[in-house]
């Protein structure tokens, strides 16, 4: 289950919607089974959804991220475009991409999910199933893959618990969307 802070605020609404959407995207894509979606709320959004194996949990879990930067600033790019031809519809699809960019981390329950699912992948593997050599090879892939993959859910963390390093993201995405060429 994904959710967001119980504190955002409801005029980034596009981007908490977003993002769940893009937990659902993901699901389907991974085979996940989603039972339940709260879009948005006064409390929280959150997708209910099945276990996922690891790979199914880390994509799951990275889909805001990926999806809500990718579109988040190709809108910024879209919306310099419209602010260029003087339109006031730049303002709203600039709103929309910094909603994207501003809610693309991945929350403190979604880097959970990713966690747990590669915990219960290496117990499986390196204490219940196989013999010792594939026990050992197991073994041996865990600070290669499993180390990593928290190091980089632990940064991205960072910005779910830290709003001003959110704000700087999507200033630096405002900059990287002026320094690329536009997509649309």
């Amino acid at each position: 289950m994904s959710k967001s802070l119980p504190t955002d605020p409801i005029i980034f609404f596009p981007g908490i919607v977003f993002h769940e959407f893009s937990h659902v995207i993901a699901c389907y894509l991974t085979g996940v089974a989603v039972h339940h979606v709260k879009w948005f709320g006064t409390d929280e959004a959150y997708v209910s959804h099945a276990k996922p194996n690891a790979w199914q949990g880390l994509i799951i879990a990275i889909a805001p991220f990926l999806l809500g930067n990718l579109i988040g600033i190709s809108l910024l790019q879209f919306g310099h475009v419209l602010a260029a031809q003087l339109s006031v519809v730049s303002l709203l699809v600039y709103w929309f991409g910094f909603s994207l960019v501003l809610y693309s981390f991945p929350s403190k329950q979604d880097a959970l999910n990713a966690f747990n699912a590669f915990t219960d992948f290496y117990k499986r593997r390196v204490l219940e199933k196989g013999d010792m050599a594939t026990r050992f090879f197991w073994l041996l892939t865990f600070p290669v893959f499993f180390v990593p993959i928290i190091v980089i859910l632990g940064l991205i963390l960072l910005f779910d618990t830290a709003f001003v390093l959110r704000i700087l993201w999507v200033f630096a995405a405002l900059m990287l969307s002026l320094s690329t060429t536009t997509i649309f």
